[in-house]
Formats: C-alpha cells, sequence, structure tokens
C-alpha cells in the first residue's frame, strides 16, 4: 500500500513535463496491488459500519 500512496503523491503533487512517463508505466503494471488496496480500505469501512444505509 505504501507504494500506492507514493505514487499517488507523485501524480497528486507534481505537474506538467516534470512527471517521469517511466515512473508512472512501471507503476501500472501491477495494478493488483491498487485492487488489494481498494478491497482493505472497503473491508476497513464497513467494519466501522460506513458504508451501512442510513434508512431514515
Amino acid at each position: 500500500m505504501a507504494q500506492g500512496a507514493r505514487f499517488r503523491n507523485v501524480l497528486a503533487h507534481t505537474y506538467g513535463n516534470i512527471i517521469e512517463h517511466d515512473v508512472v508505466y512501471n507503476a501500472l503494471q501491477d495494478l493488483e496491488r491498487y485492487r488489494q488496496f481498494v478491497i482493505e480500505v472497503r473491508d476497513y469501512l464497513e467494519s466501522i459500519g460506513a458504508l451501512d444505509e442510513d434508512i431514515s
């Protein structure tokens, strides 16, 4: 997950031609890490009830 966070920081805080295309390409070669990140975030949100529907 830490690699995904670092990659997000590069994309979010780097602008214009400064982004190294090879870094972006390499980061996108292993999409499984992002899938796993989404699963872990969802599991956490479910565990604290953040995804429960409010039926009021």
